[in-house]
């Protein structure tokens, strides 16, 4: 198999086009690398969104863009550019001009039409079969619910949820360490966990990866992570390029496994301290077996020391699919928490 980019690609078929079309709107599920007003970039250009890039093509009209769940309507280049969030909050509707070749958009919001019952009806079954299946209790908390309240805080004083999630990579992985986020909408399990606490918490079908990581990568790994944070009046915050332009709190980490204090304060990079492993301190030439998402061990979310380290094993297995697992194998659910990560300005 051949992979091109696809400005390459775009730019081999408007080639193609010239001369033969009268427009050209082009589909993408990708996101744009650049601020939309200034275009100087938003994140690191790794080819994963090349948006902005599509529209310095001669040839192009309208680029309908994705991925990034943002919402907006902008002329880029002399292109116009749409892109609607996600979960089917929005739709985007064009208007062009065939004779003036005007091109206009707007996003309208679904909460604003009514609900078409007699379309509905048809899927009856199909519907109530999958709230069912998403209602059937799969295991129990001993200690009560488990739900999110406050991501900040969440993220700042970690959340048992993150304790019980690393606790179940571990259980399936045997790795020394494990690395979670919490992604940016997660809501946490009520005491009986049922199918749609498990699939509104973890959203993504991510699998397993266990990574032999150097102690230096590591510190490298929670350094990067602890960019989350900033600090605005005296108060930790969460650091506005992880808001804007599209939300990315799904890219702070939290290792279980060790221990370690985060300074809020101190500039970027110099912010971990005191690592400790099983009460000494990390070794930095030393080697640690970590279980991690496949997102974050590809290089996902620019954590290029992790993507660099040898990969020991794939676990070829979704992570719903392992959480439904280990509930099953644990019918009561102790969440094994410790107060590891102390994140201080």
């Amino acid at each position: 198999m051949t992979f091109t980019s696809a400005y390459d690609h775009l730019k081999h078929e408007l080639e193609q086009l010239k001369g033969k079309v009268d427009f050209v709107i082009a589909m993408y599920h990708g996101g744009m690398e650049r601020d939309l007003k200034t275009h100087v970039p938003t994140e690191k250009l790794t080819g994963e969104n090349e948006g902005f890039e599509l529209t310095t093509l001669e040839g192009l009209d309208i680029l309908i863009t994705g991925h990034q769940h943002r919402s907006f309507v902008e002329s880029v280049n002399d292109v116009l550019v749409t892109q609607n969030t996600y979960r089917a909050q929005e739709f985007v509707t064009i208007s062009l001009n065939l004779e003036t070749r005007e091109a206009d958009a707007q996003i309208h919001q679904v909460s604003d039409y009514d609900i078409d019952h007699e379309f509905l009806s048809h899927f009856k079954d199909l519907q109530d079969k999958t709230q069912d299946w998403l209602d059937q209790e799969i295991g129990y908390l001993e200690d009560g619910d488990l739900f999110v309240e406050d991501g900040l805080q969440a993220r700042i004083q970690k959340h048992k949820l993150v304790s019980l999630l690393n606790q179940v990579q571990l259980d399936r992985s045997e790795a020394q360490l494990s690395s979670v986020s919490l992604f940016n909408d997660a809501q946490g399990f009520k005491q009986n966990i049922t199918m749609r606490d498990v699939v509104s918490t973890y959203q993504y079908p991510n699998t397993l990866v266990v990574k032999k990581v150097k102690g230096s990568a590591i510190k490298d790994m929670l350094e990067f992570s602890a960019e989350y944070f900033t600090v605005e009046n005296g108060e930790i915050v969460v650091n506005p390029s992880y808001v804007w332009p599209k939300p990315q709190h799904y890219n702070y980490d939290m290792v279980d496994g060790i221990d370690y204090t985060v300074r809020v304060g101190n500039e970027v990079g110099d912010r971990i301290h005191d690592i400790t492993y099983q009460g000494k301190p990390l070794e930095m030439d030393a080697y640690y077996t970590m279980v991690m998402n496949n997102y974050r061990a590809n290089d996902d979310g620019n954590y290029d020391m992790i993507e660099q380290s040898e990969t020991l094993e794939e676990i070829q297995e979704e992570m719903v699919d392992t959480l439904m697992q280990y509930f099953k194998k644990h019918p009561i659910v102790k969440i094994e928490h410790r107060d590891n990560i102390k994140v201080i300005i």
